[in-house]
């Protein structure tokens, strides 16, 4: 899973990701995953989104981000172990403000995995109240991070340092749904819980 974070000097036209790439290979985007907004200055904008592949090569490969125009551009990501193919993801929940610090509330279940990121304009580092797998970015400027909790019927995904008015952000988050095992009639979700949570692993890329 792969969360592009850029910052541009336009407002109109807006400049967007248009292709992610693993190894070479093209990601999907997730469909309601983008949070973009213009800053309170009137003449920036920044953007959040996610894209992902249930294939990834094994390895660690380079992640490659185009977009449509020229802009300043970060970039986390995370892979995951046992994800149901068939219904991978949830719904995507994306939140922003002008003031405080990240926060979006991400509906789940027990079993599953969230997984969120948050992009904005700092001035003290991004620090995750979750499990935090990446950071990137120019502390005291720009800031991303992404981070995992384990699944419940809500989750709350928030940061703390973005102390004072007006500091913008933006985040994006989703619950990753585990793999399923039909047999005999019964439904055996594996791995369970803490298991499930044990075998995240995570690749850093920024650029």
């Amino acid at each position: 899973m792969v969360y592009p974070c850029w910052i541009e000097a336009n407002v109109t036209p807006t400049l967007l990701p248009t292709a992610v790439r693993y190894n070479g290979k093209a990601l999907g985007f997730l469909t309601g995953s983008r949070k973009h907004i213009t800053l309170g200055d009137g003449l920036n904008s920044i953007g959040i989104e996610t894209w992902y592949t249930l294939v990834p090569d094994p390895g660690v490969h380079d992640v490659e981000v185009d977009y449509s125009g020229s802009v300043d551009s970060y970039c986390g990501a995370m892979s995951f172990f046992n994800v149901a193919h068939d219904v991978p993801l949830g719904a995507p929940v994306t939140a922003n403000a002008q003031t405080g610090s990240p926060t979006a509330n991400v509906a789940s279940a027990g079993d599953d995995l969230v997984s969120a990121a948050a992009f904005g304009v700092v001035i003290a580092a991004l620090t995750a109240q979750d499990i935090e797998v990446w950071s990137t970015g120019v502390a005291g400027s720009l800031e991303s991070s992404g981070a995992v909790q384990v699944g419940a019927p809500t989750v709350t995904m928030d940061w703390t340092g973005l102390n004072g008015a007006p500091y913008e952000w933006v985040e994006t988050g989703v619950s990753i749904k585990p793999w399923v095992v039909q047999t005999m009639g019964q439904r055996l979700v594996e791995p369970l819980g803490a298991g499930f949570k044990s075998k995240i692993r995570s690749i850093k890329s920024w650029f």
